[in-house]
């Protein structure tokens, strides 16, 4: 009798050690179970992170690409236009002018808003040994800086020439800070033994980024001293 006592309390020893084993077992995989949910949840937390300061980054980058661009290149463009005026009349030396054609150089900023100026160097075909416009006057403006916003246009007002029978005359304007003017801006000395053909070239500065733009451009006049064309022949 005491043997079967002893037995079945050895048997009932090890079914609770079994159990027991069984539960620790069963906490462990539960919490191991819990540890590696965690962890990949704080892997993709990680990953989440990554890759938005990557994103983050890559905008910055670009931007400042795109800002490394701007200052590189020029970013801004040219384009001679004439306009003829039937009606205006001009009056020198005691004649009245007319008609009168207007040449001017439209400028596009593709660039960021900047400050803008112009020059003319390197004439030929206008009579003289030597002739310069040291700032070019602008449309809207007496001022020869002027501020164009980005993919705006603004229009050098460069030149005129206008004609009479037998007689004709040519002129560059010049911002009223260039030469004095009682107002408005200042007309350049008035030329009346050009050529045929006169070319110039004209440098718009930049500067507010100092870049700079030279292009070469011609005036053909006709017999009668009327502008045929204003053209680019820069050559690239």
């Amino acid at each position: 009798m005491r043997y079967g006592r002893e037995a079945l309390a050895v048997a009932v020893g090890g079914a609770l050690r079994w159990r027991a084993v069984s539960a620790l077992a069963a906490l462990a995989t539960t919490v191991l179970g819990f540890w590696r949910i965690g962890a990949l949840a704080g892997l993709l937390v990680v990953a989440s992170v990554l890759l938005v300061w990557s994103v983050a980054v890559g905008l910055v980058l670009a931007r400042r690409l795109a800002a490394t661009e701007d200052l590189r290149a020029p970013a801004f463009s040219l384009r001679p236009a004439i306009e003829p005026n039937r009606r205006e009349i001009f009056r020198f030396d005691g004649h009245n002018f007319t008609p009168n054609t207007y040449l001017w150089v439209e400028v596009t900023n593709a660039g960021p808003t900047a400050s803008f100026s112009a020059r003319v160097r390197k004439a030929i075909g206008t009579g003289k040994d030597e002739y310069d416009v040291d700032e070019v006057a602008w449309e809207h403006t007496e001022e020869r800086h002027y501020e164009i916003p980005r993919d705006h246009r603004a229009r050098l007002r460069l030149a005129n020439m206008c004609t009479k029978p037998g007689q004709r005359r040519l002129w560059f304007w010049t911002a009223r800070s260039a030469t004095w003017s009682p107002g408005g801006h200042a007309a350049g000395h008035r030329m009346a033994d050009f050529g045929p053909v006169i070319e110039f070239d004209l440098t718009v500065t930049n500067s507010t980024f100092d870049t700079a733009m030279t292009r070469r451009l011609r005036i053909e006049t006709e017999a009668d001293g009327n502008v045929s064309s204003f053209d680019d022949v820069s050559g690239d």
